[in-house]
């Protein structure tokens, strides 16, 4: 498995997206330290995920300094629910090394990334047709 630091894009969506009313407050009950709906908490936010994915990159690839990786905020447009559950998967995945995973930041973006995954699915016609016990 190879593992890179995402876009800034990347990240300046996933932190747009939790800005979003109809997913803030949620996200501040899984997100413990961060209030989505200040910006200075958001950036704090961006920049501790940014820490945490070269930190997995960085136990990946013994020769790579966290020093490599300079991180400027892109701010972006918020975007759809599926582009968020996209781009906060690829981030995810590409921070899946060493210990990481087991950090609490890393834990509560794959809840947030599962909440939003299940309202995809729970507003699809599909799912009102289907049958449970």
């Amino acid at each position: 498995m190879s593992a890179y630091v995402v876009s800034d894009e990347t990240l300046g969506r996933i932190i747009a997206f939790l800005r979003e009313p109809r997913f803030s407050q949620q996200a501040h009950g899984l997100l413990k330290g961060y209030d989505t709906w200040i910006e200075t908490s958001r950036r704090e936010l961006a920049s501790a995920m940014h820490v945490m994915n070269v930190e997995a990159v960085c136990e990946r690839y013994a020769d790579e300094k966290p020093s490599n990786y300079p991180f400027v905020l892109k701010i972006m447009p918020s975007p759809t629910r599926v582009q968020f559950v996209c781009s906060l998967s690829c981030y995810l995945y590409q921070c899946s090394e060493g210990d990481v995973p087991k950090c609490e930041l890393y834990k509560a973006l794959a809840q947030c990334r599962y909440a939003v995954a299940l309202d995809i699915v729970r507003d699809m016609p599909e799912y009102e047709r289907a049958i449970g016990d």
